[in-house]
């Protein structure tokens, strides 16, 4: 499926690069509801399981998959995130502080990953081995959303050190997964922070086939 929708939490989703700490972000998107593309890729993986959320940042996201029922493992680099201070009293949730290129995937897998506005911010040498080492991680029938960030993005400027793809590289990295969504979006939106930024970017959801290669309707 391919389509243009859903620009309207871009505005709280990342701050500038370079900014100093993650605080001010954390700060202006505290308490948001989860992301759609999360909600829709919930619904259509049907059940709760094993959930792994990538650059979880305030927690918005993995509060939601906790109140779905997952058992979420929630990642972060930045010392004020909710991996880095997660709350006492939840018995699913393993909060882990940790870049995405030295994390290490449970190899038992995952049935959800979410990664919002989060590879992207990977360099170029570091993404083709996160982004084989988070495929391998999906296990049969599981569902994956994430975002990337396209080649007209305002961001794509000499010496900054983040990925970014062409609408055809974009969809070549799903390549044996079924995509179920592959929405392109450019528009010039507010970050968070109220900086105005021109974005160009992918938001995807893909399932892996069954284990017996069928696809799951």
């Amino acid at each position: 499926m391919t389509n243009e929708t859903d620009s309207t939490q871009a505005e709280h989703s990342v701050r500038p690069p370079g900014a100093d700490g993650w605080a001010d972000y954390y700060s202006a998107t505290q308490g948001k509801p989860p992301r759609e593309p999360l909600v829709r890729a919930v619904a259509l993986l049907g059940r709760p399981g094993d959930a792994l959320d990538l650059g979880c940042g305030a927690g918005n996201d993995t509060r939601y998959l906790l109140e779905q029922g997952f058992r979420v493992t929630a990642v972060d680099a930045d010392p004020d995130s909710l991996a880095a201070r997660p709350p006492s009293n939840r018995k699913y949730l393993r909060a882990i502080q940790s870049r995405l290129g030295d994390f290490s995937f449970d190899p038992s897998g995952y049935d959800l990953i979410s990664a919002q506005f989060a590879l992207p911010f990977s360099t170029p040498e570091e993404f083709p081995v996160i982004f084989t080492r988070l495929m391998n991680a999906l296990r049969p029938g599981g569902v994956m959303t994430c975002d990337l960030f396209g080649d007209r993005d305002g961001w794509n400027v000499s010496g900054m050190s983040m990925t970014f793809h062409t609408r055809e590289e974009a969809a070549r990295q799903f390549e044996g997964l079924d995509l179920l969504e592959f929405n392109e979006i450019e528009e010039e939106r507010p970050l968070a922070t109220g900086e105005m930024k021109q974005w160009h970017r992918f938001q995807i959801i893909a399932r892996r086939p069954d284990r017996d290669g069928k696809r799951v309707s």
